[in-house]
């Protein structure tokens, strides 16, 4: 269910308004994700995990920046700190 069609698709349009909100800097890519899925700034050590995990798809799995920002939108859209309340 998490990795379905429906989630996956949420994912690339989530990435789509990560683009078209904060250009093509990852940096503000991955603090817009933190704003919109978590209500809340990031920490530096979560920006730069973020960062991490863009790079590594990119450099090692060969991913395009567009892929790699959909695959960290999917992670956002599936972390428990957005799914559940605590």
């Amino acid at each position: 269910m998490f990795n379905g069609k429906f989630m996956n698709d949420s994912a690339k349009t989530f990435a789509q308004r990560l683009r078209a909100e904060a250009g093509d800097d990852p940096v503000e890519q991955v603090a817009r994700a933190f704003r919109i899925t978590f209500s809340r700034t990031p920490s530096q050590k979560e920006i730069a995990a973020g960062l991490a995990m863009l790079k590594d798809m990119r450099e090692n799995a060969g991913l395009s920046e567009q892929i790699a920002l959909e695959r960290f939108a999917l992670l956002a859209l599936n972390l428990n700190e957005f799914i559940y309340l605590d």
